[in-house]
């Protein structure tokens, strides 16, 4: 899959609708909420990720 700023967006709504922010970083919940986010995602036709693709993607985009 080829990232663009539309996907980006809603990929970044969907983390922060998750509310996975609200969880120490190191803990199993937050990642747990990585995969749940993940599958609403892939439920959508133009997705299909992994949990750890997700993660990566939003490490790029935050040190961008």
């Amino acid at each position: 899959m080829v990232w663009s700023d539309e996907k980006d967006f809603v990929m970044l709504r969907e983390v922060a609708g998750e509310g996975m922010f609200n969880s120490n970083p190191d803990s199993r919940g937050r990642g747990g909420s990585w995969q749940v986010v993940a599958n609403k995602l892939n439920s959508l036709p133009q997705f299909t990720v992994n949990a750890r693709a997700l993660r990566d993607r939003f490490n790029t985009l935050v040190k961008n």
